[in-house]
């Protein structure tokens, strides 16, 4: 069955964040990405099932439903990216502050060249 995946895929994918340790980082987007795909797959149909309409104000509103579908779809994939870039990205552990050591005589500035404006210019600010 079609909307079989709707269940299922999350399930899949929470298991799999639970196997690499990464789930409490994940819950958040996994069950954001899943609401707004069910969403969108309702909206989607809706827009499929009123796509026969033959009227003026049945036409226009089932453009309207099929833009907000769409929308909803480049939602979905952006969510999707989240939790594919959550699985992808891992925190790397760095150290708080990187000192850098500069030599005493680099601390000096040395003086600037020649002026580059035209004589009797005033320069750019």
């Amino acid at each position: 069955m079609p909307l079989v995946n709707l269940l299922w895929a999350p399930v899949y994918v929470i298991e799999l964040a639970k196997v690499e340790d990464i789930h409490a980082r994940l819950r958040r987007p996994i069950l954001v990405w899943w609401a707004v795909w069910v969403v969108s797959t309702a909206v989607s149909m809706w827009a499929i099932a009123t796509s026969r309409a033959h009227d003026a104000q049945g036409i226009a509103n089932n453009t309207l439903t099929t833009a907000f579908a769409y929308l909803l779809a480049a939602l979905t994939v952006a969510a999707i990216a989240k939790v594919f870039e959550g699985f992808e990205r891992k925190p790397v552990e760095r150290p708080t502050h990187r000192w850098v050591v500069v030599d005493d005589d680099q601390a000096r500035a040395a003086p600037s060249g020649a002026a580059v404006e035209l004589a009797g210019q005033e320069p750019a600010a």
